[in-house]
């Protein structure tokens, strides 16, 4: 299944998702409606800032609110979060790639030579013996 992103949306969910108010608000849905009231409880703000933090995350998409006679139950909407997956996974192969690389250094018995950590992977370098440039 592919999932198209939109750049618009992805940025509203991740602007949404920076708020530790609203991450546990989205774990607390995630395992299935609440009403406010509880929300209230659960994140320790009061209830007009709990109703923002709910407004934010409905126009990010990322829940939906029903109304049911005089209660409005929130849940969870899980196709953003699969498009942030999706958008996340574009760079698993680069960390595949990498720790491959690693592996093979570690599986070929390279342990002598440093790891260098660095924004392009992790190197192996070669460091010369002391001894040996006073051979030369």
């Amino acid at each position: 299944m592919t999932i198209e992103i939109d750049e618009a949306r992805l940025d509203t969910v991740f602007m949404a998702l920076a708020s530790q108010p609203r991450r546990a608000i989205l774990k607390r849905l995630s395992s299935g409606s609440a009403p406010i009231a509880e929300l209230v409880r659960l994140v320790g703000l009061t209830q007009p800032a709990v109703s923002k933090h709910l407004k934010v995350l409905e126009s990010a998409g990322l829940l939906t609110r029903a109304r049911r006679a005089q209660f409005r139950p929130s849940e969870l909407d899980l196709a953003p979060i699969l498009e942030v997956e999706a958008w996340v996974s574009g760079f698993t192969h680069q960390w595949e790639e990498r720790l491959n690389r690693l592996g093979a250094l570690i599986d070929g018995d390279r342990l002598d030579l440093p790891l260098r950590l660095h924004s392009e992977g992790i190197e192996a370098e070669a460091v010369s013996d002391p001894e040996d440039e006073g051979r030369k």
